[in-house]
């Protein structure tokens, strides 16, 4: 229960990377993805993100998404197999617009991913929250503008990060991103 408090607290506490609350806006078309934001990560620490979007656009089975990831090279090729890869995300779905939150780890043995909330399409602001220990414990957390959220942990030997990625696809919208420790 106290980890769930200060994660919570850590989350309204950041320390923002652009200054004074600024926000940054980005449009990225449909079946492109783009970084918008890499960090370099402490042990024992997270990023934090709040976004905004107004318009989300499909390509195919490619859907919208905004994510944070952790990267061991923070290179994120396509055909990198080795680069292991911790991303908390949202995604929209087409048929009815709602807002799903899944978490992956890609690049080792056994690659993991598990949707942890969904949601109707109806919130205006989204907070993503993903941090790391160096005994390998990750913990992710997810909250609309509504106060609906989800959150977990997974611990896992194979990654240890170097790098933070904030990505988005398919998305117009706008986003502000912090640091912390814990």
């Amino acid at each position: 229960m106290r980890r769930i408090v200060a994660l919570i607290a850590s989350m309204l506490a950041f320390t923002p990377l652009q200054s004074a609350e600024e926000w940054s806006g980005f449009d990225i078309p449909a079946g492109k993805f783009l970084n918008l934001l890499t960090i370099p990560l402490e042990v024992n620490s997270g990023v934090s993100c709040r976004v905004r979007y107004s318009d989300v656009r499909f390509h195919g089975e490619w859907g919208p998404s905004f994510s944070i990831i952790f990267a061991e090279k923070g290179t994120l090729k396509r055909d990198d197999l080795e680069e292991r890869t911790f991303k908390l995300s949202i995604s929209a779905t087409e048929n009815d617009n709602s807002r799903l939150f899944s978490v992956d780890i890609l690049g080792g043995k056994e690659p993991y991913s598990s949707v942890f909330l969904g949601l109707p399409g109806i919130s205006a602001e989204h907070k993503l929250s993903l941090d790391w220990r160096d005994d390998g414990l990750f913990t992710y957390f997810a909250m609309s503008s509504d106060k609906e959220f989800g959150q977990g942990h997974i611990v896992t030997s194979i990654l240890t990060p170097r790098q933070a990625i904030v990505a988005a696809s398919g998305l117009k919208g706008e986003f502000v991103c912090g640091t912390y420790e814990i």
